[in-house]
């Protein structure tokens, strides 16, 4: 650890410094032992002198190195409490992180758990509605089908009505075209005090047009049926003709024949 490498590079400091201490006593004897062997030679003493003073010179440059590397030791020991404290804080900022990250995650999962039932229900409708559509369309299409067939019978129908209708009118009624004369009763002109006009004929449609509303009509003019009902002209100069009026006594009268000859409606279809 650091600790431990600090206790180790400050052992071998202090080794060094007493290494250092025991090399200059023994140089300090070994000059002494010169100094009384050779009083006389001043040169060499002034020589040990120097190194001597140079040696001191180290060892105090020696000294401060320790004094500085003790400092960085200091500084280092700070830097790395400083750093200890802010891994520390670190780490309870990341346990508690964590610790919502899991209480989210439990809220995710129970949510995606309801979401997964939602889901399931949803797709148990869709399923259901999938179904009933199905069913739906299958009875639209028969019903399609029926009516189809009804209408194919309704056009047979028809179909048959005018052919017969066709061969009914040439067989009662001759070849076209066909005209009918209606007779009206009018009363006499109060102003002129002479009887009015009171024939208009009518032409009907060709017989391959209309083969059910001309062989209709016919047989309503051979009958009788128009025979005492009211005329009237209506808008657009249209000619109306019912069996209506003001009296319920005749009016039933009127409607009678149309009742009893089935001819309310008068026409199967309208052509």
């Amino acid at each position: 650890s650091l600790k431990e490498r600090n206790d180790s590079e400050k052992c071998a400091l202090n080794g060094e410094k007493d290494q250092l201490c025991t090399d200059e006593v023994e140089k300090a004897r070994v000059l002494s032992s010169k100094v009384e062997a050779l009083e006389g030679v001043h040169d060499r003493y002034t020589n040990v002198l120097l190194d001597l003073k140079e040696c001191n010179m180290g060892l105090d440059k020696s000294r401060a190195d320790v004094s500085s590397w003790e400092s960085s030791c200091s500084e280092i020991r700070t830097e790395s409490l400083g750093e200890i404290r802010e891994l520390e804080e670190k780490m309870t900022l990341l346990s508690e992180t964590l610790e919502k990250c899991e209480v989210d995650a439990e809220t995710q999962k129970k949510k995606f758990v309801s979401l997964q039932a939602d889901f399931d229900d949803l797709d148990s409708y869709n399923t259901e509605l999938i179904e009933e559509r199905t069913d739906s369309e299958n009875r639209i299409e028969q019903s399609e089908k029926k009516m189809n067939g009804w209408i194919n019978i309704v056009d047979r129908m028809e179909e048959f009505i005018a052919k017969r209708s066709h061969t009914n009118v040439i067989e009662n009624y001759g070849d076209g075209p066909y005209r009918v004369t209606f007779i009206l009763d009018f009363l006499d002109d109060p102003d002129e005090g002479t009887e009015l006009n009171n024939r208009f004929v009518i032409e009907l449609a060709p017989l391959d047009l209309m083969p059910h509303t001309v062989h209709t009509f016919l047989d309503m003019v051979s009958r009788k049926l128009y025979d005492g009902c009211y005329f009237a002209i209506g808008s657009n100069a249209l000619l109306a003709a019912a069996p209506e009026s003001r009296d319920p006594a005749q009016r039933n009268e009127l409607l009678s024949p149309f009742k009893e000859l089935g001819m309310i409606p008068s026409l199967a279809y309208q052509e």
